[in-house]
This record gives C-alpha cells, structure tokens and sequence, in this order.
C-alpha cells in the first residue's frame, strides 16, 4: 500500500512532464528515462534542471510523510534530485553576465530556456527568477510543490493561480478544497504584484476569482532600454515590488538638442553654436576676430617711413617706431629757399622737389630785378626790356634802358 500511495503522488508529480511512472513502465513520450521538454524535444531525466527534481523529492517527502527506505526506485528518483549538474561554460563572446547559448546572448539569471546555465530549459509553468527555476504565480495556473507546477485539480495537490498545492481532506473543486464557510473570502497575489479574491458560496465551494486589482508597473526582473538624458539610453530593472528602477544614463551626447552657446573662437572672436538632434554641436561662424597674438606686421608710417606693429594678447595691433622717415609729407608744399612768387613741392618719395612759380604767378619777383626782353613800340637806342613786379606778374610796358637808364618807348 505504502508503495502505490507512492506510485500515485509521483504519477501526479511528474503529469505535467508525461513521464513514466517511477517503475520504469515506458510510454510514448519516455524511453529509458527521457522526458519531453515544453519545447517537444525528448531529453534525459538526467539532464533536467535538478533544482526542479530537489524539490520535487522535498515536497513528495513531506506531502507523504513517509521513509523512502524499502522504495529502491523512488530512493534513487531523490538521489538523482541531489546530484549536482555543470552548466554549459560561457564562450566569452558575450558580455558579462550574458552568456552564449545556442548562437545567441542571453542572460541566465531570467532566461526560461537558459536558466542558470546553456541549455538548462525550465519546465511548463515555471518561470527562471535569478537564475533557478521555481514555481511563481505569474508562471503557473494551477498549484505550486515546491519549484513545479502542478495542475492543481488533485485531492492531494489542489490549488489555484500559483498558490501553494494543498491536500484537502475533503474533494479539491474550482481550485479549491470544499468545505470552506459560506460567505469567506480568499486572497492570492496574482499579476504584477496585484491581489485577487473569491468567495465561497453557499454550498461550501469556491467561486472564481476576481479580476488582478492594484498590479504594479512591470514583471520582476523584466528590463526595458530608454532614451534617457542628451541622446542617450538607459537599461531599467523592475523590481521584486513591481516597480521600474532608473538605470544609469549612458553614451549620452555633448548637448541638449536645439539648445545654444556661446564661445570664444579664433583671434578673440566669439561664435554661436547651435545643439543639432544627435546632440552634438555644430560649429557657427566666428566674428569679430582680431590678429594672431605674437604676430608682427610691417605699415608705413609718417613721411615715407614703416613701423613694425605686434599683435598682443587681446588680438589688437600695437604701433611700433617709425623709421625711415624723408624730408617731407607728400603732396605738401613750402617756400623754402624759393623766391617769393615760387614754392617748392614734396614728391612722393617725401623730398623736397625744386622750386616752381606758384599757380597764377608769371614770373619770380627776384627783388625787382627779374626783366625779360621787349619790343618797343618806338626806336630805342638802348635795349627794351620788361620787369617782374612784386605782384608776380610782368610789367605791361616796355622800357628802353641805356647805361644811363631807362624810359618809355
């Protein structure tokens, strides 16, 4: 009897995986200790994720109540529960805490096909939370032993939306084990951190559940990437009270788009930057430059001469010595030695030229003894001349002069 009890709790245990019972009879679905995965490929008992197999062998333990001392098969079912199984090591082309299974990245801590290793599959109804598989109200809709999931609808195993698999004294219907008080209520976390309740009517049996109420942002462990900062991203972590938990900004960008700057650029000029949509500036033009600091030029200077100007640290000229400089500016004019119906003028060199009438004037004045030959209207025994007045300009008669002097004629 003892031994059939055991028979039927593992036969219930083991529905969801369609494996044999544990007195080896072969099935369809099991060959020498293979089972089916969820995902239709037959693999060895001994290849199960055995956290699942530990605690299944603790909860049929304890759900029994009995020794499996004289049970040889079911002996070597919890022996096999506790080996220990070396996962599939990390290639090292992902990055850390990834790991590369199957050509693909993925992270071992939530992978349900990957759970805690390569190729360590978690079973249907299970969900991989920091990377064991284990039996959650989000992953099971029946009952939970231990880390497995069970449909829930057994006298001995019965429950509802990943609670606890109960033994009912009485018959295990809608979930629930009958008999409850009329008018009770019960209540299960269910969804993203949510509550859910029922009733139990009037003939001492369960009703179904409510409706998910005050459910949370997210799924434990999900992850989400954002857009986050100046063009940057970031990866959120929900967490165990489903909530979304900031992470930090990366690969953000230089500038916040559209915004404005204004810097110093060039020879002490100022440019106007503008934050283009990837976040990174684009450069304006630079106005208002002066010179290099520390560079020198050569300007001409005063009459004819060049100095030798240096930039200073404000991008400003400063005015060295004027050297070389000539007599005179360009284009002036003085009489100097000249007489005083002449001027002389400086040339383009800055020397002075040589003397010349002024404009208008017809003559040098040369103290009243400048004269210019004539013809007399008259004989003149002597020679005709004329003189240049004082005002410049000469006499408009002619003289007859002789060694005695002159006169009309």
């Amino acid at each position: 009897m003892k031994l059939a009890r055991w028979l039927a709790l593992f036969t219930l245990a083991c529905a969801p995986w369609g494996c044999a019972s544990p007195q080896g009879a072969e099935c369809d679905e099991c060959d020498g200790g293979a089972v089916a995965a969820s995902d239709g490929s037959a693999r060895d008992l001994r290849s199960v994720d055995l956290r699942i197999a530990a605690d299944l062998s603790a909860s049929l333990r304890d759900l029994a109540g009995v020794d499996l001392e004289g049970e040889p098969d079911l002996a070597a079912a919890a022996d096999l529960a506790t080996a220990d199984l070396a996962g599939a090591s990390p290639d090292g082309s992902c990055q850390q805490p990834l790991l590369a299974c199957g050509g693909a990245c993925v992270d071992p801590m939530i992978s349900p096909k990957h759970c805690g290793g390569c190729d360590l599959p978690c079973m249907n109804g299970q969900a991989c939370v920091n990377g064991a598989c284990g039996c959650t109200p989000q992953s099971c809709a029946g009952c939970c032993m231990g880390a497995v999931c069970l449909p829930g609808n057994a006298d001995q195993a019965c429950g509802f939306g990943g609670m606890a698999c109960k033994a009912c004294g009485t018959k295990c219907q809608n979930g629930g084990c009958s008999g409850c008080n009329p008018g009770s209520m019960e209540s299960q976390p269910c969804g993203n951190c949510g509550m859910r309740s029922r009733t139990c009517d009037n003939n001492g049996i369960w009703g179904n559940y409510g409706g998910c109420a005050n459910e949370g942002a997210c799924t434990p462990n999900d992850k989400r990437s954002m857009a986050c900062g100046n063009c940057g991203t970031q990866t959120d972590s929900c967490n165990n009270s489903c909530q979304w938990i900031a992470g930090n900004c990366s690969n953000q960008g230089l500038c916040k788009p559209q915004s404005v700057r204004v810097i110093a650029c060039g020879n002490c000029g100022l440019g106007t930057d503008l934050c283009g949509n990837n976040c990174q500036w684009v450069v304006g033009i630079c106005i208002g430059q002066g010179c290099l600091p520390g560079s020198t030029k050569k300007v001409a200077c005063g009459n004819c001469g060049s100095e030798t100007e240096t930039c200073q640290n404000n991008c400003t000229w400063k005015a060295g010595a004027c050297a070389g400089e000539g007599q005179c500016k360009a284009g002036t004019t003085e009489l100097g030695p000249c007489d005083k119906c002449s001027q002389r003028t400086c040339n383009n060199s800055c020397q002075w030229g040589a003397c010349g009438l002024k404009n208008g004037n017809a003559c040098e004045y040369k103290n009243g003894n400048n004269t210019r030959a004539c013809k007399c209207g008259g004989a003149c025994g002597g020679m005709p001349l004329q003189w240049c007045l004082a005002t410049c300009i000469w006499s408009t008669q002619c003289a007859c002069c002789t060694i005695q002097g002159c006169s009309n004629c």
